[in-house]
């Protein structure tokens, strides 16, 4: 499920940043916003599952929270603005939006990996 939910999404949010009007863009990030949350709860618990009990504050709390800040909330705006001012002499007032459904496609790398880690969870059960 979580490495499907992307798939199912990013078309409506990659419509929704290239739209022209506000009315037609709001539509779009519907899905995608209802949607935008849904990987943090299972994947925490499945880190507090698979953590030894003295290590569950730290796996959970601290190197997931400071992986996923570090990347989400620090490299990719710099990306985005790296790329959108590489794309501002092609695209003018359209490079942000360009830049952001570009590296949105960043998301299906994430989610091919969360399909590889339930692969090796389902065959870890089964052994």
């Amino acid at each position: 499920m979580l490495a499907m939910v992307p798939f199912v999404t990013l078309p409506f949010f990659i419509a929704g940043l290239l739209a022209d009007d506000l009315l037609t863009a709001i539509l779009l990030f519907i899905i995608p916003g209802v949607a935008a949350n849904y990987v943090i709860g299972p994947t925490i618990a499945m880190v507090q599952t698979l953590s030894p009990v003295q290590m569950r504050a730290v796996s959970s709390s601290a190197i997931m929270m400071l992986c996923l800040n570090l990347v989400g909330m620090g490299l990719g705006p710099l990306l985005v603005g790296l790329l959108s001012d590489l794309l501002t002499p092609q695209h003018r007032e359209d490079a942000l939006s360009v830049a952001l459904a570009f590296l949105s496609l960043v998301g299906l790398w994430g989610s091919g990996h969360f399909w590889l880690c339930g692969k090796a969870l389902a065959k870890q059960q089964q052994d």
